[in-house]
């Protein structure tokens, strides 16, 4: 069996566009995405023309939040297990830099 550790895999404040958060992943690892938080620290007005996506490298999304959907100073979570393997990327799509995010989960060494 291999060794288990929790990581930090990426934060920061979101820039416009889209922005790698996970990318060439060594081959002997495995990462286990578990936890996304997100803060919106923008206005009101600007809430309704902002958003944030996290997907896989197969534009697959795991996390949004839609424009419209968001309040001021509100923190948004997302749990769940989603693994990336060598040659995967998480990627966040910015609408709006007006986010704060951390990504963490785990790393697991292949046997």
């Amino acid at each position: 069996m291999g060794n288990v550790y929790s990581v930090h895999i990426a934060s920061g404040n979101a820039e416009s566009g889209s922005i790698v958060l996970l990318a060439a992943i060594p081959a002997a690892y495995v990462y286990v995405v578990r936890d996304i938080d997100v803060t919106f620290f923008g206005t009101a007005a600007q809430a309704q023309t902002s958003s944030i996506s996290f997907i896989d490298d197969t534009d697959t999304p795991i996390f949004s939040l839609a424009s419209g959907a968001i309040s001021p100073g509100a923190w948004y979570g997302w749990r769940g297990r989603q693994v990336f393997a060598p040659g995967d990327t998480l990627t966040a799509i910015v609408v709006n830099p007006l986010f704060t995010f951390r990504v963490s989960g785990y790393q697991l060494t292949t046997p």
